[in-house]
């Protein structure tokens, strides 16, 4: 029985290895597109966004080498194999995230002190495309991760 669960759990990190590469490239491509877009409109709310999506790009990029690594056998040195590897990931996510919010926290204080102007058109049409892209990408993960820790938490940090 134990066999055929691990055939199972490493069949699901092959096929979210294959599922993850579009939307983590779609979230790149969202990425850069909204810090480009921020610091022209100096616009908080898009270099926030984009703050987000890093991490959104770091937990696909982390479920992705996490699903990855669970896929190698157990080594002499690594006798558990490298099933820890997706905890360690999802702990490195919670830690990012906090450090981005942490950030755009002080950047809001300072801005308060003194409002810049902001390109209210380009930052609306930005944050628009960028809700699309999150979007597309929450459907492409929709299915991916029923039994797997890390692949669930990229899912709902998206």
């Amino acid at each position: 029985m134990q066999g055929a669960q691990i055939t199972t759990i490493q069949e699901e990190n092959r096929r979210a290895q294959r599922w993850l590469r579009l939307p983590l490239a779609l979230s790149l491509t969202v990425l850069v597109m909204e810090v480009a877009a921020g610091l022209v409109a100096n616009s908080l709310a898009l270099l926030s966004d984009a703050g987000h999506v890093l991490t959104d790009v770091l937990a696909l990029g982390l479920a992705w080498y996490a699903a990855r690594q669970v896929t190698r056998p157990a080594s002499p040195s690594m006798t558990f194999g490298y099933h820890r590897v997706g905890v360690l990931a999802a702990v490195f996510n919670a830690v990012t995230l906090a450090a981005v919010a942490g950030y755009i926290f002080f950047e809001a204080a300072q801005r308060f002190r003194e409002p810049p102007q902001v390109a209210g058109g380009l930052v609306i049409v930005v944050a628009v495309i960028g809700l699309a892209g999150n979007l597309v990408v929450l459907w492409l993960l929709r299915g991916v991760g029923s039994q797997n820790l890390n692949l669930r938490s990229a899912y709902l940090h998206v």
